[in-house]
């Protein structure tokens, strides 16, 4: 009888030291895809950081941007040799879109390095502004490109996350067979000798709940023999095992500085609100966040306090919203707003009243930052990249209107853009 207990306690060690191979496997492959997915989050950055100097230079005419496009392609140039690296991406597919987003840069960086390389202002303004909306379609290729590559990467996540769980619930099984089994000797057993069914029953409904997936439950067995043992090791699992499920569900819908919704988990529910606008014909309005001057607070403070500025730019704007709002992190210093029935005027004055706040306020070791904005109205034929197209262009307009100002969509839109619709 006591040979029969060793080998099913022998079988419930085995599956549990399995469960925990299969725990850390899981947080090896999390590591590895979020040091796939940092650096493609950085390219990003410094590729939308690129399509500034060229622009600023036709409206300014300020030569330093040529040097600072220069830097800006150096650190660009850094990031593509690092993701290129045969050993960081494992998949194919993965690779040769890396490659082409590299292609698509070079063909970007030559355009950039022409217009800058223009008098200004330049002579013919009409080539220039044709050479400037090819160099920013490049430079949007490279960064959908990379989007999309962004996409594979996180969907890998979803997918090994899956098999996580999947590989965990066949293991709940076999606990919960090798449990019962053990149960059924102990019961037995324990008639004959103690009569103490109690804590036996208990860690068998417990084993039933965890392997439904109630990773809360834990069992309460107040014993300092084998059973106390198996019940200490019973919750200790749970635990870790809600503990992991805890934090790959944050990672995969939640920005890691800030803790606002990352740009995969808002794109979702900004669907779904515009949907549910189009279904029930509530007001549903759009808000678009760009920190100003944000590259001089990291240059000259380090990235640290950028950093810093960043989460507290989110807490400003989260004590001064609605519990209904939906906020989240863009990208960089780019953060984006949906506030469900609000008319675009409410909508406007909302976001006057963040920029007034983060003007006021003095942002530790930096000092003053302020925030453009731009508004956009949801209408009745929209769809997500309408919608948001408006309010970056509004943003646009503040930042060409001298920052630290709210603009909103424009009330009717221009011929261009009436054709430029049909077209579409």
């Amino acid at each position: 009888m006591v040979l029969v207990f060793l080998a099913l306690t022998v079988g419930a060690i085995s599956v549990l030291w399995s469960l925990q191979n299969s725990i850390n496997a899981l947080k090896e492959s999390v590591v590895e895809i979020r040091e796939e997915l940092l650096p493609m989050t950085d390219l990003q950055i410094l590729l939308l950081r690129a399509a500034m100097p060229p622009n600023d230079y036709l409206i300014h005419g300020d030569t330093g941007e040529r040097e600072l496009f220069t830097q800006i392609s150096q650190m660009v140039d850094t990031m593509f040799e690092h993701l290129l690296t045969p050993l960081l991406f494992t998949r194919e597919e993965e690779r040769l879109a890396i490659a082409t987003v590299y292609e698509q840069w070079q063909r970007s960086r030559n355009l950039g390095e022409e217009l800058l390389n223009l008098p200004y202002p330049p002579e013919d303004m009409h080539a220039a502004a044709q050479k400037m909306r090819r160099f920013d379609l490049s430079i949007g290729q490279a960064v959908n490109t990379l989007e999309q590559t962004h996409d594979v990467v996180h969907q890998e996540m979803l997918e090994n996350l899956a098999q996580a769980r999947s590989g965990q619930n066949r293991v709940f099984w076999i606990i919960t067979l090798i449990t019962v089994l053990g149960l059924l000797f102990a019961i037995f057993a324990s008639r004959l000798l103690t009569g103490d069914l109690l804590d036996l029953e208990n860690l068998s409904r417990g084993t039933s709940r965890l392997g439904k997936g109630d990773l809360a439950h834990r069992v309460s067995v107040n014993r300092q023999d084998e059973l106390g043992r198996l019940a200490e090791a019973f919750n200790d699992m749970a635990a870790q095992l809600e503990a992991n499920k805890t934090s790959l569900e944050l990672l995969a819908t939640h920005d890691s500085l800030t803790g606002l919704y990352n740009r995969h988990e808002f794109q979702r529910r900004i669907d779904e609100e515009l949907k549910r606008f189009q279904r029930y014909g509530k007001r549903l309005s759009l808000i678009l966040f760009d920190l100003d001057h944000f590259k001089k607070v990291n240059d000259n403070f380090g990235h640290h306090r950028g950093d810093q500025v960043l989460v507290s730019f989110a807490g400003i704007v989260k004590r001064i919203i609605r519990g209904s709002d939906i906020f989240a992190r863009w990208g960089g210093e780019e953060f984006v707003l949906i506030t469900p029935e609000t008319t675009l005027q409410d909508a406007t004055l909302l976001a006057e009243r963040i920029r007034q706040t983060v003007a006021d306020y003095e942002f530790v070791d930096v000092g003053k930052v302020t925030v453009s904005i731009g508004v956009s109205s949801a209408r009745a034929d929209d769809i997500v990249e309408k919608l948001f197209k408006r309010a970056d262009d509004a943003l646009y307009q503040a930042k060409q209107g001298g920052r630290n100002r709210v603009e909103q969509e424009a009330a009717i839109a221009s011929p261009t853009e009436v054709m430029q619709d049909q077209s579409d």
